[in-house]
């Protein structure tokens, strides 16, 4: 399993709790969607959409990939 971090002082409140769902459920994300995401941390898909980007991923695909070490 992959180690993944973010730099919680990068983050705004609605994306630190993104990040802190994706850290605790990181076997469920490459199965999720976005709007899956969304409805689990209660944050909108238009957040987590932007949350990528500040978290250094171009989108969600490409945090999956990575995750999946493509």
């Amino acid at each position: 399993m992959h180690q993944i971090r973010f730099e919680a002082e990068r983050l705004t409140a609605g994306h630190r709790k993104i990040a802190d769902y994706i850290v605790k459920h990181l076997q469920n994300i490459p199965y999720m969607t976005e709007q899956d995401l969304a409805a689990q941390t209660g944050i909108s898909v238009a957040t987590v959409s932007r949350f990528w980007k500040s978290a250094g991923y171009a989108n969600f695909k490409d945090f999956k990939r990575q995750l999946q070490g493509d």
